[in-house]
């Protein structure tokens, strides 16, 4: 089972004329990707979709929803922006990418599923980096060190 425990978003939408508002956006959008990423599909056949409601599509539950920080940002650009549905269209690539660094493949289909499971090796097929999830790279996985996919990102 794939699980994502947090996610971290930097946003820079130019002058935020409602701060909360613009997090809440992000949040939700951040989940409505996750929801994608993990779950979401539609099989077709001859007679039309098979799924008839949600009893048979599976969405991100909320107790399987990550923690999320989100941070708004400038970067000297002093105009008013917008904010839309950005963080739906990046959750998706970087839990894909986020899994390519720990088994050294890459998917190339949503929902991710368990036929492309974690494999954290290195050369030698042995565990190679974990993160005590601020960042900090020790040599042993513990419950109080899981994987932690910013750090994969940045350290593969």
């Amino acid at each position: 089972v794939i699980t994502v425990s947090d996610i971290w978003a930097a946003v820079d939408c130019g002058i935020a004329i409602n701060p909360p508002g613009v997090v809440k956006q992000i949040e939700g959008g951040l989940n409505f990707g996750l929801s994608a990423a993990l779950f979401e599909q539609i099989t077709v056949d001859g007679s039309g979709a098979r799924q008839s409601n949600f009893h048979e599509y599976r969405l991100l539950r909320f107790d399987e929803a990550p923690t999320l920080h989100v941070e708004l940002i400038s970067t000297g650009r002093e105009l008013v922006g917008g904010i839309g549905e950005c963080a739906t269209s990046a959750v998706m690539p970087s839990v894909a990418n986020a899994m390519s660094a720990l088994n050294r493949r890459r998917a190339r289909r949503l929902p991710l599923t368990e036929a492309e499971p974690f494999r954290p090796q290195n050369e030698a097929g042995l565990p190679s980096r974990w993160c005590d999830s601020r960042g900090a790279e020790t040599s042993v996985r513990t419950e109080s060190a899981p994987w932690c996919a910013a750090c994969i990102a940045n350290t593969w």
